[in-house]
């Protein structure tokens, strides 16, 4: 219901129930209603009930818990990897998506090689890629754990690694408590790649699906 100058997005007849907090917790009744609980099909969402739809905002949290990864000495013929952190929650409805932008590990006069499509560690070629899972070539990461959030596709193929800026590398899709994330990194060389310091710096976006 609404005029020129007002807007009532619910209502409901109800014999009493109100919106009750304290430091801790928040508390809504409304005495009399039926049908409160959400219900899900494969296409749509169903939170029937009035403090439903007048509750609080969606919220969306993520926090990088390990920001840097040291992979030293690049060498071809022994795969080099070191890890980052991350993990994410939410409230919306649909869950998040995680991305990723950025550029691979370049130096002075020279740019590795990324893995725009997924493959596997090969010494001696130039590689530069990661993924979210468990690897055992080499020995490195850990799946996700905990809350909804999985590995997205591309990056969660165990000893497959990829880069390739824009990819969403994770995601939920419904409400999920903490979701913890190890990015995998792997650097592979040749003999005729170039000497000197290398490095990488990558944009790392949580998106909530209200």
């Amino acid at each position: 219901m609404s005029s020129s100058s007002y807007n009532i997005k619910s209502d409901a007849i109800s014999v009493g129930g109100e919106r009750q907090t304290s430091g801790n917790y928040i508390s809504q009744e409304a005495v009399g209603e039926m049908g409160t609980q959400e219900s899900r099909s494969a296409s749509y969402i169903m939170d029937p009930g009035f403090w439903s739809v007048v509750g609080d905002e969606a919220v969306l949290t993520f926090n990088i818990t390990k920001n840097s990864a040291n992979l030293g000495t690049l060498s071809k013929t022994i795969v080099k990897a070191d890890t980052a952190t991350f993990n994410a929650a939410t409230t919306a409805k649909s869950g998040y998506v995680i991305s990723f932008y950025g550029n691979s590990l370049s130096g002075s006069s020279h740019t590795i090689t990324p893995l725009s499509s997924l493959a596997g560690s090969s010494p001696g070629n130039e590689q530069f890629g990661f993924n979210l899972r468990q690897n055992s070539n080499p020995t490195i990461g850990n799946d996700p754990t905990g809350g909804q959030g999985q590995a997205a596709t591309g990056y969660n193929t165990p000893d497959s690694y990829k880069f390739n800026s824009g990819d969403a590398i994770a995601q939920a899709t419904q409400p999920s408590v903490y979701t913890n994330y190890t990015a995998s990194f792997i650097s592979n060389i040749s003999a005729t790649s170039n000497a000197g310091d290398y490095s990488a710096n990558l944009t790392v976006v949580a998106t909530g699906r209200y």
